[in-house]
């Protein structure tokens, strides 16, 4: 997946010649959707701190190490009026991701096989840069040239998506590098090199003590990685370069190419909440500024991985007033009550679950706006509407175009919804729903993912988000052309029964059936199951 490497060299027999080859060739990076690096949440965060972002209904996007692709592909067929570049040093990956772009007829995305050495300032202006897996696995030169890039392509309130590995965490993952690379010292080839750094690992792991520290950090670190693929391993691992950085490092290198620090997609600002009154108090008198506070949470909480979004340093960012950007957003949640009905009055606490945990809230508002919010599910909402809604004495004048001061308790409120949003229980938004947010007489999803059902890939929704699939749902899921209608769906269904090609189970009872009339009576309810299922998964167009 990335856009520079350190060859190997096999010595090709009875010849005097070296042939470089490329690890990525070998041994593809597996591309697909991050969701983080989608243009809509870079302009989320963007405009939460005051920026204006472009419209991403109508934006440039660059990505730099794009594999095959699959990054920027979904983002190309869901946003058919913004433009996708995608550069890479591996052409077999290239290739790959061009004969899928062909297949889906898509206009709008380019690829190319190039060095990010070569790019220079004919290449044009992008309103939003992707570089994730880049910067900690390329030489020093290659780094200056992504941040060279970030700089000189970013359009002047553009952002730049930035995932690179960090320390202190990754001080504990160097060891399991060092194994690895020694165990792989003595072989060439990847595949090879692969196997023996697996087994020194695992010799190592299994060698020492869980009753001491070394030995718990070491199976804790073995376990976490095992069970990754190999493409993971090898590209994370056994790279030449994997040259992680404390995040201060970082912050001063992009302001070398006066760029500054937006925010960070890797953490959550709860970190800090969750600290008590003395620990803050110590961290505030340790730290002067944003910079310095992130890195001592970096350190408190040991962490690996950042995902850092950059902006023109000459952008005055407003940090002090996030309220008033967020009322400009829309919002979404999954967080369900554990207990029903909820009484949105009164002080009592109450957990909401969503995907990623639990929250816990006895304020009264912030009750009432989850309660809307799981009502309206999967559609997003306006924010400024929600809080209307939630307690209209208060809030109904506070719009952004109502040219009222938000109040003190309202600006609380946004405050907290922020934080839910920084650790994934809602999600704000630049634009209403890019989905559909109840299933259509005809339903229809991307031809990307009919594409991915068919070939038995991971599907990723238009959230940009991978979606579980059973094999029934994804049967379904290759017929949704907006073409075919649910009496139509039931009818290809009962044929491949009648030709003894579906079976059902039932999940209680553990039989199954074959029987084509059995499965007939059955099969309505389970459309719509699965339509439903679509639905909120944000599946459907």
């Amino acid at each position: 997946m990335r856009i520079y490497y350190i060859p190997h060299i096999t010595l090709i027999p009875n010849d005097d010649q070296y042939l470089m080859t490329n690890p990525y060739d070998e041994i593809p990076y597996l591309s697909h959707a991050f969701s983080d690096s989608h243009p809509d949440r870079l302009a989320t965060m963007a405009t939460i701190f005051g920026m204006r972002p472009a419209n991403i209904q109508h934006c440039s996007v660059l990505e730099l190490g794009c594999a095959s692709g699959g990054n920027i592909m979904p983002m190309a067929e869901q946003l058919p009026h913004s433009t996708f570049t995608g550069i890479d040093y591996s052409q077999v990956q290239i290739d790959q991701g061009q004969d899928r772009i062909d297949e889906l007829g898509l206009t709008n995305i380019t690829l190319t096989n190039m060095d990010i050495m070569d790019l220079d300032d004919n290449f044009g202006m992008f309103d939003y840069i992707i570089a994730h897996g880049v910067y900690s696995w390329v030489p020093k030169n290659i780094k200056e040239k992504v941040m060279e890039v970030c700089a000189r392509h970013l359009n002047p309130q553009g952002v730049a998506y930035v995932s690179y590995n960090v320390y202190p965490g990754w001080h504990l993952f160097g060891i399991v590098r060092d194994i690895m690379l020694y165990g792989a010292k003595d072989h060439t080839l990847p595949a090879d090199r692969l196997e023996h750094a697996r087994k020194a690992l695992e010799l190592v792991t299994e060698s020492v003590s869980t009753d001491t520290p070394y030995g718990k950090l070491l199976f804790d670190k073995w376990n976490s990685i095992k069970s990754e693929q190999d493409y993971y391993l090898f590209h994370e691992f056994l790279e030449e370069d994997n040259n992680p950085v404390y995040f201060h490092e970082f912050v001063a290198h992009a302001s070398q190419q006066n760029l500054q620090f937006l925010c960070d997609l890797g953490t959550s600002v709860t970190e800090l909440s969750e600290l008590t009154s003395n620990q803050q108090d110590l961290l505030h008198a340790s730290a002067s500024n944003t910079i310095e506070i992130e890195q001592h949470m970096d350190f408190i909480n040991n962490r690996t991985l950042r995902k850092t979004l950059l902006c023109h340093q000459e952008i005055q960012l407003d940090r002090e007033n996030l309220a008033n950007q967020i009322m400009n957003l829309h919002v979404r949640s999954q967080a369900k009550p554990e207990s029903t009905p909820v009484n949105v009055n009164s002080a009592e606490t109450i957990t909401f679950k969503s995907p990623v945990g639990r929250i816990s809230t006895n304020n009264p508002l912030i009750k009432s706006i989850l309660v809307q919010l799981v009502e309206g599910s999967p559609a997003t909402h306006p924010v400024a509407e929600i809080l209307k809604y939630s307690e209209p004495a208060t809030h109904q004048d506070c719009t952004p175009t109502s040219g009222k001061v938000i109040p003190d308790e309202t600006r609380e409120v946004l405050q907290f919804l922020y934080e839910f949003d920084s650790s994934g229980h809602i999600e704000f938004s630049t634009q209403p729903s890019l989905y559909a947010t109840r299933a259509p007489d005809k339903p229809e999803v991307t031809r990307l993912n009919r594409l991915q059902a068919r070939k038995g890939e991971p599907v990723f929704n238009l959230r940009h988000r991978r979606i579980p699939l059973t094999e029934f749902q994804a049967f379904i899921l290759q017929l949704l052309d907006g073409k075919t209608d649910h009496a139509m769906i039931h009818a290809v269904l009962l044929k491949h029964a009648r030709n003894g090609y579906l079976t059902l189970k039932n999940d209680k009872t553990g039989i199954i059936t074959t029987d084509p009339d059995g499965i007939d009576s059955n099969l309505s309810a389970m459309i719509t199951n699965t339509l439903d299922y679509f639905t909120n998964m944000a599946l459907l167009r």
